[in-house]
């Protein structure tokens, strides 16, 4: 990689790098971001619309707890987060070609859909591994997570498999445990302020508009959902921003190698 280029890619790794990868990419990040927000909504919004509008705050989170807690919730959430790998694959095709000054055909979805099936099966392995190790042990689950952590944009970067991109992206972040997840973390707490901050004032907007009990939580979910699009992809960002500054250094590091 010319030096340029290996300049570009640790510069990427920082909080402005991530903002302006997130910049360039969010006007085609915005459609996978959308599909997203629209299937994590539909799926939370079921329970909501089940509530009975006419029961009292806690009769309603009574209600509430009992149908998060029945197998068709459950099964519900595990049937999302199969479907999302494919609008986070192609956030990620997208903010990887926004890094190289170009464009994700047809919004990274035709490509996040090829790959599907290994990026799902890597996404298994990922979230069974990682939370083995947490329920072990903190530490070994947090530390798992943070190694495996760019199998994503392995997978979508590089085309490989999903043992593959859990090892590559091993290989990437031996030695920079710390600054790739630190970065990434900042970014994920980054990207939920917003939220948080909207979730605790809406109830009392939702109040002073006269919308109450059921009506209310819908009314928040749904605004929750269509702020969620614009800091979706912000991880996506940061994770890509890692990819590339790690690979920088491992090209950068093979002359001297040699």
């Amino acid at each position: 990689m010319p030096e340029s280029g290996a300049a570009i890619g640790v510069a990427s790794a920082s909080l402005t790098g991530v903002i302006e990868l997130y910049r360039r990419s969010l006007a085609q990040n915005w459609l996978p971001a959308l599909l997203v927000s629209l299937l994590w909504t539909l799926v939370l919004a079921r329970p909501l619309l089940a509530l009975d509008p006419q029961d009292d705050l806690l009769r309603l989170a009574e209600q509430l707890q009992e149908l998060v807690f029945t197998p068709s919730f459950g099964y519900a959430l595990l049937a999302a987060t199969a479907v999302s790998v494919v609008p986070y694959c192609a956030m990620v095709a997208c903010v990887l070609a926004a890094g190289s000054g170009g464009k994700a055909a047809g919004a990274g979805l035709p490509l996040a859909l090829r790959i599907f099936p290994g990026a799902l099966v890597a996404a298994a392995l990922f979230l069974v591994l990682t939370s083995i190790g947490t329920m072990v042990l903190l530490v070994p689950g947090v530390y798992l997570w943070g190694m495996w952590q760019l199998w994503m944009v392995v997978i979508v970067a590089e085309r490989s498999g999903p043992l593959a991109s859990l090892a590559r992206s091993w290989q990437l972040t031996r030695g920079f445990w710390w600054p790739a997840v630190t970065l990434v973390t900042l970014i994920t707490l980054l990207s939920m302020a917003p939220l948080v901050l909207l979730d605790l004032f809406l109830p009392a907007i939702l109040l002073v508009l006269g919308i109450t009990g059921t009506h209310a939580l819908i009314a928040s979910l749904v605004c929750l959902g269509v702020a969620s699009i614009l800091v979706l992809p912000l991880v996506p960002a940061a994770l890509v921003a890692v990819y590339r500054s790690l690979c920088s250094r491992q090209a950068a590091w093979a002359p001297e190698a040699r």
